[in-house]
């Protein structure tokens, strides 16, 4: 037991330094991702809702007090569960990798708020998690709004039986829910001075192209100004509306970008999702040659899972106006190789604990309906990688002997 507090000090005292430290100039490359292995979700009902869909594992958040993961199931039922990390593998068969175990079940965290997001007649979903300190920041968006809302962000209790105390629908910044009500990750430490922020939020790719952005996007908010603040104070930092389109190599209109980290002790922010190879095509699946996806809209198959790795320098320079929130590019694309893949290649969402370097990708559909999680070591980090025998569900408690 002796052992495992003194790793665990030493993976703190790691990221304080880090905290404290100069902005690194270092920049993420393909080879700084190094393959930890998988885990499954849990399978069945628990709670309101189920990871037994297609479409779960979106807006995945790590929850640092609880070592765990926080994550939306069934797309219908839009709803929250936490899960626990166990150690992954690289089995060969996805029936031999560990499997997670619920420390919250799936619960309306929202309380029935989501909808007042959008009048869509398809529903409003949410974009994104973020834990920040004791509170859980939500984002949300019209499936098919026509109205572009300006409402996007809430805030409620990490503790899910604790009900009654959501706050919001709230704006963040001016750019629209369309470009903000999406994936989200917390800024190093080292690098919240030069934003004066310390998150980022973003969307990517929804129905209705003009209220959104055509490739990644960022803006820079303070979690802490939900629900004290309204409008939230933001800046947009990346985003290609339609008149400034990025070139086929950062996006085609079958995209999608449905998670941001940024690693600490680096300089980048990294993007991920799906990026179609094939020609661009409007239609039906079947019409359009893609096998992966029957339904109507844009197809580019054959896809891949895609990262978008970006300067956060370029960001500094669209905060202090030197630069225009669509003129900053990737510095390097790189297609992830994850093993179980489908043909659909979706990312559902990712998540990055600075203590570790660890990354986490939900994908989509792996595991029958349920989405795999796969872990990465990011080398450029400041972090240290755990040990197998740190308990899955280690809590660490201020002042526990």
């Amino acid at each position: 037991m002796k052992n495992l507090w003194s790793g665990v000090a030493s993976a703190i005292a790691v990221s304080l330094l880090a905290s404290v430290g100069a902005q690194s100039t270092n920049l993420v490359q393909q080879a700084d991702l190094l393959y930890q292995g998988a885990f499954r979700v849990p399978s069945g009902p628990a709670g309101g809702s189920t990871f037994d869909a297609g479409t779960a594992g979106r807006a995945l958040t790590y929850y640092p007090a609880h070592h765990s993961l926080l994550v939306v199931g069934n797309l219908n039922d839009q709803m929250v569960a936490e899960i626990t990390i166990p150690v992954p593998s690289k089995a060969s068969t996805i029936g031999a990798l560990p499997v997670a175990t619920f420390n919250q079940v799936f619960v309306d965290v929202l309380e029935g708020k989501r909808e007042q997001i959008s009048s869509d007649a398809n529903g409003d979903r949410i974009g994104g998690l973020l834990v920040s300190g004791g509170s859980l920041i939500v984002s949300a968006f019209g499936f098919y709004d026509n109205t572009n809302t300006s409402l996007s962000h809430f805030t409620t209790n990490l503790d899910f039986s604790v009900r009654g105390d959501v706050k919001g629908p709230y704006q963040l910044g001016s750019a629209g829910g369309g470009m903000v009500g999406g994936y989200m990750a917390d800024l190093p430490a080292e690098w919240r001075s030069a934003f004066a922020g310390s998150a980022l939020t973003g969307q990517c790719c929804l129905a209705i192209n003009s209220r959104t952005s055509s490739g990644p996007s960022a803006t820079v908010f303070n979690p802490t100004d939900v629900g004290t603040v309204s409008p939230v104070p933001g800046k947009q930092v990346l985003g290609y509306p339609l008149a400034h389109l990025p070139p086929s190599n950062v996006f085609v209109n079958s995209d999608s970008v449905r998670g941001v980290a940024v690693p600490n002790g680096t300089a980048t922010a990294l993007f991920f999702g799906r990026h179609g190879t094939g020609a661009v095509c409007y239609g039906d699946g079947g019409p359009c040659g893609d096998p992966a996806d029957p339904y109507k809209g844009y197809h580019a198959y054959p896809y891949v899972y895609q990262v978008w790795a970006y300067n956060l320098q370029d960001f500094v320079a669209v905060k202090n106006g030197t630069k225009q929130p669509w003129d900053p590019r990737p510095y390097a694309t790189w297609t992830l190789d994850l093993p179980f893949a489908n043909s659909v290649r979706m990312i559902e969402g990712a998540t990055f604990d600075p203590a570790t370097s660890r990354l986490f990708i939900a994908a989509e559909g792996s595991d029958g309906p349920r989405p795999l999680i796969h872990v990465f070591t990011v080398t450029g980090g400041s972090g240290v990688t755990p040990t197998p025998s740190a308990p899955a569900n280690l809590r660490i408690i201020p002042g526990g002997g």
